[in-house]
């Protein structure tokens, strides 16, 4: 499909948006001059992979940000994203849940609390980037690591001890879901021969 030189704004934002676009479509819009049609196509889960790659080295750092954003992006597009002068794109990165474990290790220590805060609540963050994470000076970077449900008994139990009471009541709630938890379980797992048993008496 080819897009016309007519084409007006309005339908071009109407395009970069649908997610079953064709690809060469998305190629063409991708090139546009309107930097608010780049970052439609750089969000799209339609577009390709080598789009992505091209759109990670945009001018504009909104554009670059949002291929930071997307899951689709390549792990190349991640690694050049991961070093980008912008902490806007570098905050995208870190809320990805996409990343990888050395695209995690390339941003945990971030100057810029804010990629700091959306790295600790993503799934995707090692316990390496978590354990550093609960030490930080910025309180919603510990909480954010407190809520994150990947986040390692050891790790909470850290937090439990805090100085904030959010942060120490949050790991707590948490340390006592897990414990449930686990009692439940090793419930289940008894009664599971007696019930077993019932069923063959039946």
């Amino acid at each position: 499909m080819k897009i016309k030189q007519n084409y007006t704004l309005s339908q071009k934002i109407q395009l970069a948006r649908k997610w079953d676009v064709q690809k060469s479509t998305l190629a063409i819009l991708s090139k546009d001059e309107d930097k608010y049609i780049r970052k439609l196509v750089a969000r799209n889960t339609n577009t390709s992979t080598t789009i992505l790659l091209n759109l990670s080295e945009d001018k504009e750092a909104e554009v670059r940000a949002c291929v930071a954003g997307n899951r689709n992006a390549t792990k190349r597009a991640f690694h050049s994203l991961a070093m980008d002068k912008s902490p806007l794109v570098r905050e995208m990165l870190a809320g990805n849940v996409m990343i990888t474990k050395d695209i995690v290790d390339m941003i945990y220590l971030d100057k810029e609390y804010g990629v700091r805060i959306k790295l600790a609540s993503n799934v995707s963050a090692t316990q390496k980037a978590l354990e550093h994470l609960a030490m930080d000076e910025m309180p919603m970077v510990r909480l954010n690591v407190a809520k994150n449900p990947v986040t390692p008994i050891e790790v909470l139990r850290v937090l439990a001890r805090d100085n904030d009471k959010e942060i120490s009541s949050c790991a707590i709630e948490r340390l006592i879901g897990v414990k449930w938890k686990q009692k439940v379980l090793i419930l289940f797992i008894e009664l599971v021969p007696f019930a077993l048993h019932f069923l063959n008496i039946s």
